[in-house]
Formats: structure tokens, C-alpha cells, sequence
């Protein structure tokens, strides 16, 4: 299932040029040229597909879930050591 995207920063945060193909956003004709050039290179864009699902995976909600509670986590921990040790401290 090949992938074609318009090239938006959205998109581009995450996927680069080697996990998907990409077309200048509101360009009929370097869409029609990214089309073209899926049909022409089936082997290679099968790499750039299988390329493009991992990055999707790493990037699922669940995944990404468990990123911001890490985060949210690890801020909190630091909140509370502060919090300790200013109460240490003016004892």
C-alpha cells in the first residue's frame, strides 16, 4: 500500500523522505509525478512503505500514551523531590 502524502510539516515531524513519498501540498502535477513514480519504482517503494508502518507504529496512540505518562511522571517526581527538600531545608 503505497503511501503519498502532501510535504506539510505536520507530516514531515515525523515521517521523512525515506518512509514515505511526498508531493508539494496543492501541486496537482508533482502529486501526479509522486503517483507515477510509485507505479515506475515498486521495489524500492516497498522498502519506503515497510519504512513508513514502523515509523507509524512507533508513533500509535498507545505508544505515544506511554511516552506522556513517562513525561508527566518524571515532572512530578521532580516536583516532589523539590517539595522535600524545601521542607528539609527551612526546618
Amino acid at each position: 500500500k503505497p503511501a503519498i502524502a502532501p510535504r506539510t510539516s505536520g507530516i514531515q515531524d515525523y515521517f521523512g523522505s525515506d518512509s514515505l513519498v511526498f508531493f508539494k501540498s496543492g501541486d496537482a502535477q508533482d502529486m501526479a509525478r509522486s503517483i507515477e513514480y510509485v507505479f515506475s519504482h515498486p521495489a524500492e517503494v516497498t522498502e519506503i512503505v515497510k519504512r513508513g508502518q514502523e515509523v507509524f507504529r512507533e508513533h500509535s496512540w498507545q505508544k505515544e500514551r506511554q511516552r506522556l505518562i513517562g513525561v508527566v511522571s518524571g515532572l512530578l517526581e521532580k516536583g516532589n523531590k523539590k517539595t522535600d527538600f524545601t521542607k528539609e531545608a527551612s526546618l
